[in-house]
């Protein structure tokens, strides 16, 4: 596989053409690395990953609030050395990101603390502050300090800086006409807004030397048919004008925070999602070429290699997912390979200040944390529920060597997830969910399909630790129905599922996460005519905690759906021919033949009050505890068999 040929990227020579994608994996608040993101890296080389490219580290913390790793003086390199040493260890190759800030898309809660940009421009985060306009002096004490750190970053033995110059970041913004409204020598032209950024590449190109690599990740398109931002043109002469300044190797990306899912794909998006900007980048530059937007499966990234389209294939989110992506390919493992899902849980929790888990990897990041060494006491264990926490406590609990029975009351595994991942545009869903079926297959766990679980069948089994993985159910409002009424109604689960008739006019009652992806999912279905979601809040996904690139993708689907929205409406019963709800004190109908409940899920946990004092150790997980995500199960099954003794 060509995947694993030798290439050169820039002056670096790579084992193989797999990179880690640079994201931003700070966990410690003084600007250092720490021995968990070590770990981290080095877990990944040890997975095969031929380039490690470290998210960027930020050259000069005097104009903005430090947002990353800082790399602005002498004792900052020790720790960045140590992780450097142990991904050279596996043989892969280092390059850092350096980056000189984040500009409009820092967050500031006060105008002391505003960054500053290439003009003014109200802060993404908070529109009431505005960047403050760097003065060419200013400029000039950032381009110093930007060789200043590099060499530094050398110093500490990266092979490579990859410049920061995309996604609506501070180079980005200097580069994009609609950011840079300046009428200096540091606006107008594109060569003009470009020149901070290659006078940063000079310099650094001063300080280290003809020998070190120095490439750039640059946003090729914005993906936003709006006059000001870049269209794929100007991108393919914005990678000219590097190549003629002496870059030694691209990194290409599309999209910025204004079209986030370009940027950081969601679920939604399909495999080679840049695909067709790269071809054109392609076409016009010689230098070698590293690209992304869901590359993770192995035929697709392979294909792409072999079309010559890039020289290496950098893998982001799936590297979280599953750090062995790299070896499992080449020993023809495929199957096994833990797929990311696309719910960008890791960025929508690091917003929320957490330490950026892996929603269907508890160990990524946490490798140091959480160890899994053989149980000692515990011999064997029964899990109620064959969903994602429980599936993932079997998987856990054997892996230490625990003797496993896992009960699943539907003839099918998968619990909620199974529904969850049935529309096609949750294939990310679907394939994680085969390939945790797959490894249970693959291990010595007992699994009984079909079998309900009674208090007395547990008591029967004799043993001493029991893990409730039973999940939740679809709520059922109890409408009034009129008794001569033609119109049927199931559960989201059973129309995704196709376990009822769905007819071709469908009310979905409910318009958070659910209800849209189940709305969206009839509305591709070729014997559905009309869909209509009716919604008791004044908007659609209001109550959705997902994060923003999730967000913005589902609802641009929905916008270029077929899909009616009525909301602020609540339903009042199941007439003859549809439904009827009332919206501003009027009562109205809607003709249809089938309604969808899309209003949630309860939990199903009374078996724990049933053998709670007469188990020695019964666990509670999943959506049992209460109906939430995908990572909760996880992570929930996944420590609930780590911790048994």
């Amino acid at each position: 596989m060509k995947l694993f040929s030798r290439t050169n990227y820039g002056k670096i020579k790579l084992k193989n053409r797999i990179a880690i994608a640079p994201m931003g994996m700070k966990t410690d608040i003084d600007g250092y690395i720490s021995k968990r993101n070590i770990e981290f890296y080095r877990r990944i080389a040890e997975g095969g990953a031929g380039l490690i490219n470290i998210g960027c580290a930020m050259c000069i913390q005097k104009y903005e609030t430090r947002p990353t790793w800082a790399m602005d003086n002498f004792f900052q390199m020790a720790e960045y050395g140590q992780l450097v040493d142990s991904c050279h260890a596996y043989g892969a190759k280092v390059v850092s990101q350096l980056t000189v800030g984040l500009g409009r898309v820092a967050y500031a809660d006060r105008i002391e603390e505003a960054p500053y940009g290439p003009s003014e421009n109200p802060l993404r985060g908070n529109p009431s502050i505005y960047t403050k306009e760097f003065t060419k002096e200013q400029i000039a004490e950032v381009v110093r300090a930007y060789g200043e750190a590099a060499l530094l970053l050398k110093k500490a033995g990266v092979d490579g800086i990859e410049m920061h110059a995309y996604g609506g970041y501070l180079f980005d913004q200097f580069m994009t006409s609609t950011w840079n409204r300046r009428t200096d020598e540091y606006g107008g032209s594109l060569r003009n807004r470009m020149r901070f950024v290659i006078e940063c590449l000079h310099e650094a190109r001063k300080t280290c030397g003809e020998d070190f690599t120095i490439a750039a990740k640059v946003t090729v398109d914005h993906r936003i048919p709006k006059p000001g931002y870049r269209t794929i043109d100007e991108g393919i002469e914005m990678c000219k004008i590097l190549e003629e300044e002496g870059i030694d190797a691209i990194h290409v990306d599309t999209g910025c925070y204004e079209r986030y899912y370009c940027q950081i794909p969601s679920v939604y998006e399909e495999k080679g999602m840049e695909l067709d900007v790269i071809r054109k980048i392609r076409q016009n530059v010689t230098v070698p070429l590293m690209g992304q937007g869901k590359l993770n499966d192995p035929a697709i990234a392979e294909a792409v290699l072999q079309e010559g389209a890039l020289e290496v294939v950098a893998l982001g989110h799936q590297m979280l997912a599953d750090p062995d992506w790299p070896e499992k390919v080449k020993e023809g493992r495929v199957k096994e390979i833990n797929y990311c899902i696309g719910c960008n849980e890791c960025m929508y929790m690091a917003v929320l200040g957490k330490n950026r888990p892996c929603a269907v990897n508890p160990l990524s990041g946490h490798e140091l944390e959480y160890p899994t060494a053989r149980a000692k006491k515990t011999k064997r264990l029964l899990v109620i529920g064959g969903g994602p926490a429980g599936i993932n406590a079997a998987l856990t609990a054997a892996g230490r060597g625990i003797e496993v029975d896992l009960w699943e009351r539907n003839s099918y595994l998968g619990g909620n997830l199974a529904a969850a991942g049935a529309p096609e545009f949750k294939a990310d869903v679907h394939r994680y969910l085969d390939n945790l079926i797959y490894r249970l297959n693959q291990s010595d766990d007992r699994v009984k399909l079909n079998k309900f679980a009674s208090k007395e069948d547990i008591l029967k089994e004799n043993v001493d630790n029991v893990i409730l993985a039973t999940g939740s159910d679809p709520i059922m409002i109890p409408l009034e129905k009129t008794d001569n009424s033609k119109v049927s109604v199931i559960t989201s689960n059973e129309c995704l599922l196709n376990l009822k008739e769905i007819g071709e006019e469908v009310v979905v009652i409910g318009g958070g996460l659910v209800g849209c992806e189940t709305a969206l999912h009839l509305d591709r279905m070729e014997n559905v005519k009309r869909v209509v979601i009716v919604e008791a809040l004044d908007s659609l996904l209001k109550t959705a905690k997902h994060f923003g690139s999730n967000d913005h993708s589902l609802k641009d689907m929905m916008k270029a759906s077929n899909i009616e929205a009525i909301t602020s409406a609540k339903v009042r019963r199941i007439t003859e021919n549809g439904i009827s709800y009332e919206k501003e004190e009027s009562v109205m109908e809607i003709s249809c033949d089938t309604v969808v409940m899309a209003v949630g899920f309860r939990s199903n946990n009374r078996l724990e009050d049933d053998i709670w004092d007469q188990v020695a150790n019964v666990r509670t997980v999943g959506d049992a505890v209460a109906p939430r995500k995908v990572l909760n199960a996880v992570h929930e099954g996944f420590h609930a068999a780590r911790v048994l003794k």
